[in-house]
Parts: C-alpha cells; structure tokens; sequence
C-alpha cells in the first residue's frame, strides 16, 4: 500500500501493456513472429515462451495484486478507525474484508463507500477472471501467408505475319494442337491447360526462381490478359423455302419454332437434304439444311463464315452486289414431327442468328507458384474489358478452325493422323445427324439428350459454353498469343508460414486492462494517502492486536462480557457503537466513543456484464476461468484455515506464542504462507497453502490445454461389389468376337492422354498399375476418403530381348502360328529387292508390332514381338530398294519377345467418391491364376487388349510412328520432344533400355481396359457386401498430452487435499469465526494477555478454554498457562463442513434481511 509499491505496480501494468503492443505492431507489421516455414520448424524457445510466458506473467502479476488486495482490505478498518470523529463497529471492527469472497468484498466496499477496497476488489476480479484468463488468448500458433515483391520473368510468344495466318498447313497443324487436347478434355474429364479455364484463357506469366518462389505452398500474383469469347444470338425475322417466304406457320421473329410440311422442300439432288434459307435484315441471308430421316429425325447445324467459303449472300430479289454482315453465325436445329405419317411428315425448325465476340481484359491473377494452377477466385479486373477484332490472328485461327473441325487432326506422318477421327466415331449418338464436330465436342462427356438441346434457348446456352471451353484450350496452343509484359514487371509472391501471431483484439483488450490497472493503483495510492491512519506496527497478529487494547481503557470492558457470545449477539450489541484508533499518548491504542448518532446506509444495485464469447475465448478462457476460480476457492479455504491453525492448538493447551497469537499469516497472501506455516507446525495449513499455489499451476497447463488440429477420422462404412473376381464367359466372347483382335480406339486413346499429360484422369478404380473389383457405398456429404479390401488385377508384359528374328524352334500349328514365326516372316520380306532401285540412298527407319494369331475361342497362346529396324537405302514412297550386292545396307534390329502374364492379389484401396484411386496397398502375394473353370481361355483373350497392335509402318524417313505402342514408347523416353527411338538417323533403340517403357505401357494399357469394360466380370452375388472405412478429415480441440497430465495431477492432488481437509476435525469450541478485530479483541479482553501485552511471552503458554480473568469473572477465550482449563467438545465434525455450514448461514442471513 505504500508509493513505492502501488508506483512500481504501476509502472510494471504499463511496460508490460508497451511490450504486448510492441509485438503486436511487429506481428502486425512482419505478419507474425517467429515465422518459420510449417508449425515444426519454429524454434522451440520461441514455442515455450508464446506457450507459457504470458500465462506465468499472469499468475504472477495476480499473485502481486492479491498481497496489495489483502492489506488493502486488512487495513481499510484502522483507516476507519484512525478518523477523528471515529467510526462505527460495523464500519470498522466488525468489518471481515479479508476472509469475504472478492465478488462480496467489493459489494460490501461500494455500500460502505470504503472506495480504496472497491478499487482494490474490482482490479482484483479484473486481473483474476480476466485478465489471467484471457493470456493464452492474446498469443497464437497460427499459418499466415507472407507477401513480398518478385520479378516476372519476360515471355514473348512466337508471333504469326498474316502472310501465313491461314495457310492451310498451318491449320492444319493447329488442329493438332487444339483438336486432340480438347477430345482428351472433354471425352476423359482430363484436366484443362495452366491459365486455362472451361470460360477464358489468360496469358501465361512466370517469375524469376528463387527461393520464395520454390517455398511449399507459394503463389504468385501478377497482372495478366483474360481471353474469352462470348455468343450473343436472337431469333431471325425471315425464313426461306423454295425461295418462297414462310409465313403463317410460327412467329418467326420472336423465336418460336416453325413447322413446315416436308412436302414443301426441293431436296438437292445430290445429298437428299432439305435446304432452307433465312435473314435477319431481309437483304441477305444464310442457307442452311437437314437431311432428317426416320434414323436421324434430329438435326443440329453451326455455320459460320470461313476464308475460302462465303455463307451469306443476298436474298433472291436483292442486288447481287450487296453488302452482307459475315460476321454473324447461325445455329439451326431441326427435327421430323410424326413421324408415323410417313405420307406427309412435318419438319420443326428453329434458328438464330449469333454475333461471336471476343474480349480481352487486363486483371489481377494468383496462381500457384509450384505447378502454376490458376485460383478462379482471385481474379480481380484493373481495366476496361476490350472488344478483339475478328481480323486478329487468333480470333481468325480459332474460327477458321471451328467451321472446318476435321476428325483428321494430328501429325500428318503419326498414328495420331487418324486417331480422333476414329475416335469421334467410336463416339454413338443415335438419332442426330451433325452439320459440325463442334456439336461431339458438345455432347461427349456429358448426360445431354436430344431432348435438352430442342429448345433454342438451351440450344445456345451449350453452344456457347463449348465455343468458350474451345476457344481458352485454342488461346493456349496458339502462336498468336500476344506478349504479358507490362510497364510494371513486378509480381507478388505470397507463401504460407507459421508462426506466433499477435490478436489484434486480445493485445489491445489486455492493454486497456493493463493501463486500467496503472490508473487503478495510482487511484489505489491516493485513496491510501487521503485516508488517515494512526497505527506505528502492523497489526497481523493477535498479539500485536492485544497491544493496542490497554487494559485501563473502557474498550476491554466493552468486550469482556462477550467472551463467548456468538458473532450475531456480538455485532447486534456493538455494531452502532462508536471506536476510534487514539494516538494521544504516544502509542495508539483503541477507544469507545459514546454516542447514539445513527447513520443511514444506502444500498446499491449491482449488476453482472455479460461477455460475448468466441471460439478462442471458449478454448482460452473458460478453462483458465475455471483454473482461476479453483484458486479463488482455495485461497478463501487458506485464509480460514490462517485463522483456525493457531485456535486449533490453542484448544489443545499449552501452544506457544510464535505459533499460535504471534503468527502473521494475514499479513501475506495465503499461498505464499507455506514456510511460515511450516515453522510454526501447522503442516495442514502448509499443505493448503501448497495447493494454491499449485492452483497458479493449474492456471498456466488448462491455459495451454485446449488445442484445435486438422486429423484424419476413420468411420465403419459398409461396401457393396458391383461385380465378381472372375470374368464373364458370354461377355468376353461376344466383346472378342466383335472387336477382332482391334483395341476401342477410346482406350488406346486415353493410354496416349495418360502418356502425354500426367492430369488426364483414368477410369474409376483404375491405377497405372491395376484395376480393382469396384464397389458401391453411400456416399458422405463431406469430402471423405474410402477404404475397401478389394482384388485388383494386373498383366505383366514378361518381355526378353531378341539378337535376332528367326521362327521358334519346332513345328506349329496353322492356327496358333507364334508372334516369333510372323515376325520372321515380316522380316524377311522387308529385303526383298526391286526391279528398278533409285540411285538416292537415306537413313529409313521401321517398327514393328506383332502379336500372334487371332483365335476366336481362345485356344492360342498369346504373345507378341516389337521390333525397331534402320537401313541406309532409297525410301522412295516408304519402300525398300536396296542394290543387289549392297550387303552394306542390310537393315540394323532391336526386338522384343512378350509373353504376357494375368495376375491378381488382394489390396487395401482408397478412393474418392468418384471411385478416384488415391492409394492402395497390397496385403497378399500376387497369384498368377483364378480357380474356376475357362480362366486360360479368359485371360488369353484378355491379354490381347492391352495395347493397339495395328497398322504396322513401312519404311520412313523421318521420327514418326504409325502404331500405337512403339509411338507411345517413344513419347514416354523422349526428351524435350524428340523421338530418338523413332528416328532414322539414331541408331535402334537398346531393346533392354526399353524393356521397362514396354512394360509400363503394357500395365497400364490393361488397367485402363479394364476399367473401361467393367462388365466383362461377373455380377457379384446379390446381397453381399463387406466392411470398409470411410475417412473424413475434420477440425478437432485436441488435448496437449504435457498440459493434460499437469492439470490431471494438479487435479488429483486437489481431490485428495479436499477430502483431507473436509475429514479433518473442526474445532466445534468456538462460538464465532475469528474474522473480524472485534471477533479478536472479544476472545482476549479479559485474559492477562491484554493486561500484560507490553511484556514479552517468550517463555509464556497459551491456551484456549475456561479461565478467571483479571476482572475475578469466569469467561472462554484465550488466557496464560495455567489458569486455563480446557474445554472438551461435545462432538467433532471436520472444519470444511463448519465452514461450508458457515457459508450457507452467511447466505440465509443475506436473503432474510429487508
């Protein structure tokens, strides 16, 4: 209560209230402190110290306040009474501040207006229930993301001169490019190009590497172009047939279909189709037709204006010189209505004239700097969207390319020539005839009917949503990029860290408090100075109280005939009288004042404030709240047990003066009590005294206990297979016979796609390596993962390297002639000589890939051999011609030998609920067969659909491949895009170094093939299913293990302190609670203590019972040996019980007063 302490208490509020502003500006302005690269990088001080520094501040910061609190309400009644005038008992000896609960203390202070123990209560309930809890609060383990400046590295794309714009190699080749992707995209659900989307393309952008940029995690923000195309279309006002106006049969321009006989159309006469014209100005117009049978009673048409093909042209009637607008499109469906009525069907038509537009827009991009993904979401425009000219080379290119779409897109000299065609036409869909691919663009991968595109409005809906899908894969294999250099050639990259993050809210809510608390004790000192106070020594004992009591005052009178009232009958007798702390003598001592003024007491309302709670302060605060009342709690036990401790051993007679009237444990706060307890043998009141301080303890682990992580949940799911672990005879037959030996060109074509591009997604339940039994389950509503032992399936090439191709040893049958004995055969043919050789000699090059005889049941074994070959000759339309006597020239081989094998095990699989495989793990060794009958048969048919052995090339003079599987080999091994495995000018390829590529091939080949043609197995048995795992992650509050066995022990102990101290005997001899100085003053005022208080009882004893004082009157307290007669209790109860039955009558007495 001094200056110097309140000042220092001051000062210390606010250097602790700079120090947490100080680091939450620089969290603030760094982003964190202690930034690390993830959560187990941070240094380990800097963990300890976010972790348990702030909370131990806390404790002891509280621990500081809790002293000044105790002498503040220890000493509020000699400033009472120290005034002149005196002060009431009530006011001032009856007064029990110390031993109040604090939420009581400062009640009853604001009542009796005694502000320096109100202030001194209210910062105790801040520091105590807010303050300290809110600690762990302020500081946090958290993942930020940093942001710095980074250069952008310069890319300037290759630029197209108009002069070759629309050649139609160029086209052609940017068929290649575009075409194919976007099949793989749509036909496989296959992962767009970077800077790609299903709406828009933007321009690629890259930064200069550093090490922020290869941080996990990093993106990169920079100012880029967005290209898009948008179709705005509306219905046309006129409609030709026969040159002939239609009218009456539908409102043509406001875009209702018409109906019009097919008896009214002139059909041409070289494709049967029924040809229509129709304008949007009634100057020129489009023509258009269908060719609608009872097959393809649908018709759906795209035309557009092309370089070399004019679409628009004047209307009949109209000057043959008019201008027309070729920029607008039409779409036009068509169908055939009763068609029952072959007599006289009628033909629905409907169309639109659309204007193709394409945008650019300059905006702000984030993308990932490791892989360069695009986050649609951070997409922020910084300029006004531009309309493009039709005339630049990319709107040219894309829709050049869009009228004419061919199916032969690729390299002309590849296997890929003919690949999407073939594939397009694998692709059915009954019922429609197109006028244009881009409507198989439209239609494949996706659920659509012909029913969905009837109306118009959907109609272009889905035309435009594939223009746009086309044209952003188009801007991405296009020449005619422009460049992404801006004045500004600086980006931003950004990278998560983790680190101890600053809350702004918790910082300055704890720094208003701490600055509260200054103002609080600076107020604290001036209540202290204001308030007069006569005492010269602390009166912490009862013996230093005894000697402000002399004897020859009228204040020992008072109270020695209430030695043994109770602490009702005392205070209703003495409360209204008047006391007053004199120093006229010298000495202070206490005085009774006589007078009968009566002062009126006001009552005040009180009311608690609620707090809004949130999510940290419900992990934070509550248990630290709760680890905050448990001190209070034992705290309030202590100080009983203060008063207690000396009674008990006065009661048992014969206690010394140090450890019985002479202690001063009010003097200090209870937990801090423990060495002095321990001197004067009070071990119960030590062991209390331990346990709050093992409360601050409790305080610091709850603090840190609750802890919210990211974990991986694992759920019983049950699994039903779709299929059985055997393949189904009647359906791997008619498959065969059907396919004859040809792989699906879809299949071959998705092992291309898996081969060029790692992001095309394989078949459900499909790895590269196996195919699994596929099972259904319900599906969660969260992203969860699911687990299920289930069979997978895989073939192994088995292929050996060959010196030579010569025919196997040994007859062989005409029916199931080896892959060896064809090979040969082939190799043999490829010397032959010509009759007239040309005189030019070059590098040729040719491959070969052959499989053995096709056998329609299955009895042949099945095998295969790979050859590469290279001779110097004359390669005249790809065919050998080679001198006769040029021995020289004879062609160079590499071979492979394979003889294919099935195998199948059992495996742990993960999937998503797409039946994506994320991971497997086998649990049994693989087996090489199935036990149930025809599974040779099976798996030699089986084998045969791994990989495309067809079209075998002849001799070439450049790295190109005409089979799939050496094509496929040779892109998997090349580097930056060559081919050497290919090319005739290399040496063949080393048959052992590209026995793995094989192999690799090969087992991915049949992993997709099955998951393609799932029904080739067996249907499972109805009703079975198994137990699996469904695995969620989720967002937990775990437990800190370290935190959780401190609190847990802090716990225990306090379980076993508390039934000690409630089995305990209570000392059931005193008529009251020793806590007030009136309490005190009644149980010594009639001993000699009081008479002889100046003289020293160092070799005195004392003790508690019945005793004639210095009055010559009988009386019960606390008197010098021997004339004490102890007092034996009736009955024992144990003193948490008393206390508790003290406190509950301390309540009804509150509730039954008016």
């Amino acid at each position: 209560m001094t200056a110097p302490i309140l000042l220092s208490f001051a000062g210390v509020s606010l250097c602790l209230a700079a120090c947490i502003e100080y680091l939450a500006q620089r969290s603030n302005a760094h982003g964190g402190l202690a930034l690390s690269p993830s959560f187990q990088e941070i240094p380990g001080a800097a963990m300890m110290a976010q972790k348990y520094v702030p909370i131990i501040v806390a404790t002891l910061y509280s621990m500081v306040w809790s002293w000044v609190d105790q002498d503040v309400r220890r000493m509020q009644p000699w400033f009472e009474l120290s005034k002149p005038q005196g002060a009431r008992g009530r006011d001032s000896l009856f007064l029990s501040y110390p031993h109040d609960f604090v939420l009581f203390a400062a009640r009853k202070a604001a009542k009796k207006k005694h502000w320096a123990v109100f202030t001194s209560s209210v910062m105790m309930m801040v520091i105590l229930f807010v303050l300290t809890p809110l600690q762990p609060s302020v500081m946090g383990i958290r993942n930020l993301v940093h942001s710095e400046p980074i250069n952008l590295k310069p890319t300037t794309p290759t630029r197209v001169s108009p002069s070759t714009m629309y050649s139609p190699s160029r086209m052609f080749d940017g068929g290649s490019r575009f075409a194919i992707p976007a099949y793989i995209i749509k036909r496989f659900r296959g992962s767009l190009p970077l800077f790609t989307t299903r709406e828009y393309a933007l321009i690629p952008f890259s930064v200069e590497q550093d090490d922020r940029s290869r941080r996990a995690g990093a993106n990169i923000t920079a100012k880029t172009t967005k290209l898009w195309t948008e179709l705005n279309c509306w219905p046309p006002k006129f409609m030709f047939v026969d040159e002939k106006r239609v009218r009456g049969e539908g409102t043509v321009d406001r875009g209702a279909p018409v109906t019009i006989p097919a008896a009214r159309f002139t059909p041409h006469q070289n494709d049967q189709r029924q040809p229509f014209l129709f304008s949007d100005d009634g100057k020129c117009g489009i023509s258009a037709g269908s060719r609608l049978t009872h097959a393809e009673p649908f018709s759906l048409g795209y035309i557009s204006e092309q370089a070399i093909f004019h679409v628009w042209s004047p209307l009949p009637g109209q000057a043959t010189g008019i201008r027309c607008n070729t920029s607008l499109a039409a779409l036009t469906s068509s169908r055939l209505l009763d068609q029952d009525n072959t007599a006289n069907p009628v033909i629905e038509i409907s169309a639109r004239v659309c204007q193709r537009l394409y945008f650019q827009q300059h905006f702000m991009a984030t993308i990932s700097a490791a892989s360069s993904k695009l986050y649609e979401s951070s997409l922020r425009p910084v300029s006004e969207r531009l309309l493009l000219n039709e005339s630049s080379p990319l709107v040219g290119d894309f829709e050049e390319y869009l009228q004419s779409l061919s199916p032969y897109s690729g390299n002309a000299f590849d296997r890929t020539k003919k690949a999407l065609g073939e594939a397009m036409d694998e692709l059915h869909f009954p019922g429609i005839e197109f006028t244009s691919l881009l409507f198989r663009y439209l239609l494949m991968g996706t659920n659509l009917s012909v029913s969905d595109l009837i109306d118009p409005v959907q109609l272009v809906y889905r035309v435009d949503e594939v223009r746009k899908l086309l044209f952003a894969i188009s801007v991405h294999y296009s020449e005619a990029v422009p460049d992404n250099l801006y004045s500004n050639d600086t980006a931003t990259v950004t990278f998560p860290l983790s680190g101890i993050i600053v809350s702004r809210f918790f910082s300055a809510l704890v720094e208003a408090l701490l600055v509260l608390n200054a103002v609080g004790a600076i107020v604290l000192l001036r209540f202290c100075q204001r308030s007069p106070c006569c005492l010269e020594f602390n009166p912490s004992s009862i013996s230093r109280i005894c000697r402000l009591c002399p004897a020859d005052h009228g204040l020992i009178q008072h109270f020695e005939k209430f030695d043994f009232a109770d602490e009702r009958i005392l205070k209703s007798l003495l409360a209204d009288q008047v006391f007053r702390l004199s120093c006229a003598r010298g000495e202070p001592y206490l005085d009774i004042l006589a007078t009968d003024e009566e002062e009126d007491l006001r009552n005040d309302t009180w009311s608690d404030l609620s707090q809004h709670r949130v999510k940290d302060i419900l992990e934070k605060y509550l248990p630290n709240f709760f680890a905050t009342m448990l001190e209070a709690f034992w705290i309030l036990i202590n100080r009983h047990f203060c008063l207690l401790e000396p009674f008990r051993q006065l009661c048992a007679g014969k206690a010394r003066p140090d450890r019985t009237i002479e202690t001063t444990y009010s003097a200090i706060p209870p937990q801090l009590a423990v060495w002095r307890a321990v001197k004067a043998h009070h071990f119960v009141l030590a062991m209390l005294a331990l346990t709050t301080c093992l409360a601050n303890l409790l305080g610091i682990s709850l603090g840190t206990l609750v802890n919210e992580k990211t974990a991986v949940f694992r759920y019983s799911q049950r699994f039903e297979p779709t299929g059985a672990p055997s393949f189904n005879n009647q359906s791997l037959l008619n498959f065969h016979n059907t396919r004859q030996g040809q792989v699906p060109v879809n299949d071959t074509f998705l092992l291309y796609a898996q081969t060029t591009s790692t992001t095309t997604p394989l078949p459900p339940w499909t790895s590269k390596d196996y195919f699994f039994l596929p099972h259904r389950f319900e599906k969660s509503v969260e992203a969860a993962q699911y687990t299920v032992t289930t069979r997978g399936f895989r073939a192994q090439a088995n292929c050996t390297p060959l010196h030579r191709l010569s025919p196997p040893p040994g007859g062989q049958s005409s029916e199931c002639r080896s892959s060896l004995a064809l090979a040969a055969e082939e190799w043999k043919n490829i010397s032959k000589t010509l009759e007239n050789p040309s005189s030019g000699f070059d590098n040729c090059a040719r491959e070969l890939a052959i499989p053995s005889t096709l056998n329609e049941t299955g009895a042949c074994e099945f095998d295969f051999v790979l050859a590469w070959a290279r001779a110097k000759t004359s390669c005249p339309s790809f065919m050998i011609a080679r001198a006769v006597n040029s021995s020289q020239h004879l062609p160079r081989t590499t071979a492979l030998h394979c003889r294919p094998l099935l195998y199948t095990a059992r495996f742990n699989v993960t999937v998503d609920e797409t039946g994506k495989v994320n991971s497997y793990q086998q649990i049994y060794d693989d087996e090489p067969s199935f036990d149930y009958p025809g599974f040779n048969v099976h798996r030699r048919l089986l084998l045969r659909y791994a990989v495309d052995f067809s079209n075998n090339t002849e001799w070439h003079g450049g790295p190109t491949g005409m089979n799939w599987i050496t094509l496929l080999a040779a892109l998997s091994v090349s580097r930056n895009g060559s081919r050497d495995s290919l090319d005739p000018s290399k040496a063949p390829p080393n048959a052992a170094e590209l026995l793995p590529t094989i192999e690799d091939l090969y087992r991915r080949g049949f992993a997709i093939f099955l998951g393609q043609h799932p029904d080739l197995f067996d249907a499972a048995r109805a009703g079975e299913s198994i137990e699996g795992v469904r695995q969620i992650t989720e967002t937990r509050i775990f437990l800190d293990p370290t935190s959780l066995v401190i609190s847990l022990v802090i716990m225990s102990i306090n379980m076993v302190v508390a039934i000690v101290v409630y089995a305990r005997p209570a000392v059931l001899v005193l008529p009251r609670m020793p806590v007030s100085i009136a309490s005190v003053i009644a149980y010594v005022a009639p001993s000699r203590i009081v008479a002889d208080s100046k003289e020293t009882l160092r070799d005195e004893t004392l003790s508690y019972g019945r005793y004639i004082g210095v009055d010559g009157k009988p009386h019960t307290g606390i008197e010098l040996d021997p004339h004490v007669t102890l007092i034996e209790p009736e009955a024992r109860d144990s003193t948490a019980r008393g206390l508790l039955d003290s406190f509950s009558g301390l309540i009804r007495r509150r509730k039954l007063r008016p």
